[in-house]
C-alpha cells in the first residue's frame, strides 16, 4: 500500500494497491479520504504513516484482533469553526466504493479547542511506541502550537478522544522559549520515541515551522530548540518544562560554524525529578535555524539536520544548517559537534554505514560491544541547484551498542528447587 497526501493542492490523502508496480491499473486505486469526508480532514504536508494496532484484546480463549491503518494528521487549514486539530485512523483494508463512517472503517480524536483561534492550529505527523507485538501503544505527535500530544490505543476499538487523548485533553508538554514573554515553539515534524531505562518511552523532537510565505520573513526568527521529555505517565505543567528538563549549552564556534553541546549528567527522576533534557538552537533567535525535517534515532543517537533561511530574494536561495548528532538519554555527544552545511538546504538525514562492524570481546554476562563507522548523507540544494555531501556529527565518524545476550539468569539446584 501507498498512502500520500495531496500537500497544498488539495485536503486529505489517498491509497494505492502497488503490490506490482508494472500491472498497474484503475482498480489499484484503493480510496480517498478528503474534507469531504470529514471537514476536519486539512491540507497533509508530510508523508502519513500506515501502522498496526490492536482493535480487540484477547478475551476467552480468543486471540487479539488486529487490523492496519494509515495514521493521518488533520494538517493545515482543515474547516474546523473551532480551529481544532484532530488524528486519523484510516482502515486500510476499506474496500472501494464503501463509504466512509466514523467508528467503523476510521477513527478520529478531535483534539480541544485553543484559545486563540485567529492562529495557525495544525497537527503534525505521530510517532509511535509499540508493544512487544509490534501494535501501537501510544502516539505522540505535536502541532504548530507547541503541543506534545499523547494518545494512548491500549483500549479497544472504536478510538475518540474520550478514550484515546490522554491526560484528561491537556498535552504532555508545552514548548515555549525563554524569558519574559516567551512564546510557544512550533512543532511540525514527527517526534522519534525510544525506550528509557525504565522501559519507559522517550519523546525526542525539535521545534520550528518553515511551510508559509511568513515563516521566510525575518520578524519570523524567534527561540527554537531540541527537547527530550520522558512519559511517565504524568504530564509536565504548562511553563514548567524548563524547569523540569536538564538544560544543554548549544554554542556555535566563531568562523567556521561547528556547534559544541555540553552539560552536566543527570539521572531520570533524580535529584529533582529531571524529566529530560534539551538545548536551544544558538543562531535561532539571530538568523532562524529551526529544526523542520524529520530526525533519526539509530544506536542510541538523535541525528537531526536544522535549516537556518536564506537571507536573500528567494526561499530557495543559498540557506543553509548543521547536521547534528547527540545521546538520544543524554543530550551530549562525545565531541558535543553540529557539523555546518556545505551544500546549502538539507533535507533528512540518511545514515549509512560504512565498512565492517566492530565487535568487542564478550564479557562475563554474554554483552559485548558493536562499534559501526556511520556517515550522514545530505541531498540537499543552493540556489536552485540539488547537492548531495556526507558528513560525520558522531566523534570519528563511529556508533557503539550494547549486543549479544542482553540478560540472563542462573536457576540454582533447578533439579531439586521446589515450585
Amino acid at each position: 500500500m501507498l498512502v500520500s497526501g495531496n500537500g497544498g493542492g488539495a485536503t486529505g490523502v489517498f491509497a494505492l494497491d502497488v503490490t506490482d508496480p508494472a500491472a498497474f491499473a484503475a482498480d489499484k486505486v484503493m480510496w480517498e479520504f478528503s474534507g469531504a469526508d470529514d471537514r476536519d480532514m486539512g491540507h497533509l504536508t508530510q508523508p502519513p504513516r500506515l501502522m498496526k494496532f490492536r482493535t480487540a484484546a484477547a478475551s476467552r480463549g480468543r486471540p487479539a484482533v488486529h487490523g492496519w491503518f494509515a495514521v493521518v494528521p488533520s494538517g493545515f487549514n482543515s474547516a474546523n469553526p473551532e480551529g481544532r486539530a484532530a488524528l486519523f485512523l484510516l482502515s486500510l483494508d476499506k474496500a472501494p466504493g464503501v463509504p466512509w463512517a466514523r467508528g467503523v472503517n476510521y477513527h478520529k480524536v478531535v483534539l480541544p479547542s485553543p484559545a486563540d483561534k485567529t492562529v495557525v492550529n495544525a497537527l503534525g505527523v505521530p510517532g509511535d511506541f509499540a508493544g512487544t507485538e509490534g501494535a501501537v501503544r501510544f502516539l505522540y505527535a505535536g502541532d504548530t502550537l507547541g503541543n506534545l500530544w499523547r494518545f494512548s490505543f491500549t483500549g479497544n476499538a472504536p478510538w475518540d478522544e474520550g478514550n484515546a487523548l490522554s491526560f484528561e485533553g491537556h498535552p504532555l508538554m508545552v514548548a515555549v522559549g525563554a524569558g519574559a514573554g516567551a512564546k510557544r515553539q512550533p512543532i511540525t515534524v514527527a517526534p522519534v520515541v525510544g525506550r528509557g531505562a525504565d522501559g519507559g518511552a522517550i519523546v525526542l523532537f525539535g521545534t520550528g515551522k518553515f511551510v508559509s510565505p511568513e515563516d521566510f520573513a525575518r520578524a519570523s526568527h524567534g527561540l527554537q530548540s531540541v527537547y527530550a521529555v520522558h512519559d511517565n505517565g504524568t504530564p509536565v505543567p504548562m511553563g514548567a518544562a524548563r524547569a523540569q528538563l536538564e538544560v544543554r549549552s548549544a554554542v556555535a564556534s566563531a568562523g567556521e560554524g561547528s556547534v559544541a553541546i555540553t552539560g552536566r549528567a543527570f539521572a531520570y527522576g533524580q535529584p529533582h525529578g529531571w524529566r529530560g533534557w534539551y538545548f536551544d538552537l544558538p543562531a535561532s533567535s539571530s538568523q532562524g535555524e529551526r529544526l523542520v525535517f524529520n530526525p533519526v534515532l539509530s544506536d542510541g543517537q538523535l541525528f537531526f539536520n536544522t535549516l537556518i533561511p536564506s537571507t536573500g530574494a528567494g526561499a530557495c536561495d543559498r540557506g543553509g544548517g548543521r547536521s547534528c548528532a547527540v545521546n538520544a538519554l543524554t543530550g551530549l555527544s562525545k565531541d558535543g559537534t553540529c557539523v555546518p552545511s556545505d551544500t546549502g538546504i538539507w533535507g533528512p538525514p540518511l545514515l549509512a554505514q560504512l565498512g565492517e562492524v566492530g565487535v568487542g570481546a564478550t564479557d562475563m554476562f554474554g554483552r559485548r560491544t558493536e562499534t559501526r563507522r556511520m556517515a550522514v548523507i545530505h541531498v540537499g540544494a543552493r540556489g536552485g541547484r540539488s547537492a548531495i555531501s556526507t558528513s560525520s556529527p558522531v566523534a570519528d565518524g563511529k556508533v557503539s551498542r550494547i549486543a549479544g545476550r542482553l540478560n540472563w539468569r542462573q536457576v540454582i539446584d533447578h533439579k531439586g528447587a521446589k515450585p
